[in-house]
C-alpha cells in the first residue's frame, strides 16, 4: 500500500517483483492519496479479505508513530492472523531516528509482533554487498558492534522499546541482543 504520487518506482517494482516471484499470484494494488490513508488501506485489505498475504511498504519516525495508528494497525493484525492473512510491513530504511527527535531502532507499523518485518535486500549482491544500509555492523561475542567511521544512519533493525519478544521469537534471537523484547526484521 503505497501513495502513488511519491512512491510510483517503488509501487512499480514490487508489482513487478512480485509478478517475477508469483507469476500465477493476483495482485491487488491500493494506492492512497495521504500517509494518513496508509493504515486504513491495510485495514481495507484485511477487512474485504482482498489477498491472503498484504504487504506494506510504509513506515513511520521509529516506533514515535500516532498512537491511534498504532492501535489501529494491532487490531487489524489481530484480525488478520484470525483470517490466515500475513501482513508484511517494510522494516524501514533509516533505523536512526535521533535527528527528527525520534530513536535508534525499530519503525512502527513493523516492530508490532502480529507483522512480519522485512528488512531490506539487495537483489543483485555484489562481491562486499549483502544488502542495503547505510552503516556496518559486525556481530562479535553475541552483540552487535557499529563501526563509527562508516555509519552514518543504519537499516533497519533492533529491538522495540514497547513489545515485549513474542514466543516466536524465544529461542530463536540471543537474549543477549534483546532482552525481552521484539527485534526486527523477521525476514532480511
Amino acid at each position: 500500500i503505497l501513495r502513488p504520487q511519491v512512491w510510483a518506482l517503488q509501487s512499480h517494482m514490487l508489482v513487478e517483483n512480485l509478478h517475477a516471484m508469483a507469476p500465477g499470484a493476483s495482485v491487488v494494488y491500493l494506492g492512497t492519496t495521504s500517509s494518513l490513508d496508509l493504515t486504513n488501506g491495510a485495514t481495507l485489505a484485511v477487512d474485504a479479505h482482498l489477498g491472503d498475504v498484504v504487504m506494506n511498504g510504509w513506515y513511520s519516525l521509529g516506533e514515535n508513530s500516532n498512537p491511534a495508528s498504532m492501535a489501529q494497525v494491532s487490531h487489524t493484525s489481530m484480525q488478520a492472523a484470525a483470517l490466515g492473512i500475513s501482513l508484511l510491513f517494510a522494516a524501514g530504511s533509516v533505523g536512526d531516528n535521533t535527528a527528527q527527535g525520534g530513536t535508534r531502532g525499530p519503525e512502527s507499523p513493523a516492530s508490532d509482533p502480529m507483522v512480519t518485518a522485512v528488512g531490506a535486500t539487495s537483489l543483485i549482491p555484489g562481491k562486499d554487498e549483502v544488502g542495503w544500509a547505510k552503516s556496518v555492523l559486525t556481530l562479535s561475542e553475541g552483540a552487535w558492534v557499529e563501526d563509527k567511521q562508516t555509519t552514518f544512519r543504519g537499516g533497519v533493525s533492533g529491538r522495540s522499546a514497547l513489545f515485549a519478544r513474542p514466543s516466536y521469537q524465544a529461542g530463536v534471537v540471543p537474549a543477549s541482543l534483546a532482552p525481552g523484547m521484539r527485534t526486527i526484521p523477521d525476514l532480511g
